[in-house]
């Protein structure tokens, strides 16, 4: 059964491969946009700021397809840890804040994909958040 070893073995490696791709840090650059998987980090390229997706704590966006009272608003949980200080912020797509202060600029939830459908729930493994760092203008 040399066949049946052989593709235990690859199964193996494919797996740690995914693992290690799944764990990798996205740069995190002024100016640009950084999109995060649940439990995705991005990092400024000296590490000093680092943030991660947690999770989506709300998502009360009015669905494509119903009719609302207002647009609604998602919140989503970030752990951001600065040097050596960790603490848990919550942005939002429609109400503040939108935007927090970090020692490299401040960052910006830009989107929170995929917009509620109505008659269609999301998972939370498929949320995807675009942020964006930008540089403080004293």
């Amino acid at each position: 059964m040399p066949s049946a070893l052989f593709i235990a073995v690859q199964a193996v490696f494919l797996m740690a491969a995914a693992a290690s791709y799944s764990s990798q840090t996205a740069p995190l650059r002024p100016g640009e946009e950084v999109r995060l998987v649940p439990g995705g980090t991005a990092a400024t390229a000296d590490g000093g700021v680092c943030v991660t997706f947690m999770a989506v704590a709300e998502d009360s966006r009015c669905p494509k397809g119903a009719r609302c009272v207002w647009a609604g608003n998602a919140r989503v949980r970030l752990q951001l840890r600065e040097r050596d200080e960790e603490r848990e912020v919550a942005l939002n797509t429609t109400l503040d804040p939108r935007r927090v202060a970090t020692a490299a600029g401040e960052l910006v939830l830009v989107a929170l994909d995929p917009y509620p459908e109505a008659g269609k729930q999301i998972e939370p493994d498929d949320y995807r958040l675009t942020l964006r760092l930008q540089r403080q203008v004293n």
